[in-house]
């Protein structure tokens, strides 16, 4: 299951916070606000669409959703979903950890799963949750504290459980793939050079590129090219721009050059993937 490497920067403060009854099949996600949504899953059985990731989310789960990325959420069969939901707002920053990947040993943040599926830590964690919601609803000054710190318990039991899964069989992964990729996700809109890296990190492009083969299997260059194609379909699916304009949100100029590699790295072109059962996810 995919997760987030997630730091913070000062305490958090709340959005909404509320319980959600919808009979929508799908729900688009398309602002780019600086803020995270923690929910846990009521009733319904989710599947949720995120930069070319597929999650499932069945009832008795907790979702973690960050709106720097655009998102859609579709039930199955149609059905009403019920959420309780918290909005998060703090100076974060984080990057996407894919499954089978390691955390650095030295990461001072919190690791949380994009989705926790259904177990007796989440029906505690989900009396939290309400517990948050009742209190905010009767006065966010007299409870706001409070509710903060509960809400940074829930998310130190939900680090400490998923680093207590990664321990088992794992190795710790580099440092440097940890910092590569963070530096990736928080510029992915730019155009990512491997000297761009080498300057920020004070190291050679070629120590860099080697040590983040090692740890993936693929160069720098590959992965950048990557995570901007994935951020390319994201904004056709969800925000329904077209192609070349989807291509010079993520710093591709050349659009033939964009056009390659999102076949390259997707494996359909652009117009097929718009009418691909991955597309209407999206829908």
């Amino acid at each position: 299951m995919p997760a987030a490497l997630l730091s913070f920067q000062k305490p958090p403060t709340f959005g909404f916070a509320h319980h959600l009854y919808t009979e929508e099949p799908c729900q688009n996600q398309t602002n780019t606000e600086h803020s995270f949504v923690l929910a846990y899953v009521k009733s319904g059985h989710l599947t949720i669409s995120i930069q070319g990731r597929l999650l499932d989310a069945p009832t008795g789960s907790l979702i973690l959703l960050f709106r720097d990325y655009p998102f859609s959420i579709h039930s199955r069969n149609n059905e009403p979903q019920d959420y309780c939901s918290i909005q998060v707002y703090t100076d974060y920053s984080f990057s996407f950890m894919e499954d089978n990947e390691d955390f650095p040993a030295d990461f001072c943040g919190m690791v949380l799963p994009m989705v926790t599926p259904p177990c007796p830590e989440v029906e505690k964690i989900k009396k939290d949750m309400f517990s948050i919601v009742s209190n905010l609803s009767i006065s966010r000054e007299t409870y706001g504290f409070y509710s903060a710190m509960s809400l940074c318990g829930i998310l130190a039991k939900l680090d400490m459980n998923y680093r207590q899964k990664i321990h088992k069989g794992k190795t710790v992964a580099s440092y440097w793939e940890y910092k590569i990729k963070q530096y990736v996700a928080d510029h992915i809109r730019e155009q990512v050079t491997l000297q761009d890296l080498s300057r920020e990190m004070d190291k050679t492009p070629n120590y860099l590129n080697s040590v983040f083969h090692q740890a993936t299997g693929i160069s720098i260059h590959q992965y950048i090219n990557r995570e901007k194609v994935r951020l390319i379909a994201s904004l056709m699916e969800m925000q329904r721009l077209p192609f070349p304009q989807a291509c010079e949100n993520v710093g591709i100029a050349d659009i033939s050059h964009g056009y390659r590699l999102f076949r390259k790295h997707m494996g359909v072109t652009p117009k097929e993937y718009m009418v691909s059962e991955h597309f209407h996810l999206g829908a």
